[in-house]
């Protein structure tokens, strides 16, 4: 039996997230990476996992306990493959991080940029 120390005015959700605290938290990653990567919110994430939006965001903060219902439709939605326009998306988000890194294409651009400047 967990033993509480302090007020005593726990309810089981606090006592399910001290003890779910470090449990989860790589599923719940993948979950919350997965849902950026494919551009949804909260609430498309719901609706995709039959839940309210705010379960949703009870679920991610380890608030409230995956359960057995949810979690075959969470690893069917991690296993879900990228729409075309999320591929493109993904794409854009590559080659921007390149661009942004690439020493040779700052250079180019301070170069343009000069030229511009004394061409006015």
């Amino acid at each position: 039996m967990l033993e509480l120390r302090g007020s005593g005015n726990h309810d089981r959700r606090d006592i399910y997230a001290m003890n779910m605290r470090g449990k989860n938290t790589k599923l719940l990653k993948h979950v919350e990476n997965r849902r950026r990567e494919l551009g949804m919110t909260q609430a498309q994430l719901g609706v995709r996992l039959s839940v309210e939006q705010g379960h949703i965001s009870k679920v991610l903060r380890g608030k409230v306990p995956i359960s057995a219902k949810m979690l075959p439709k969470i690893q069917a939605f991690l296993d879900s493959p990228l729409t075309p326009e999320q591929q493109d998306r993904e794409l854009e988000d590559d080659i921007l991080a390149a661009v942004r890194s690439s020493e040779s294409f700052s250079n180019l651009m301070r170069a343009a940029l000069k030229m511009h400047k004394n061409s006015s």
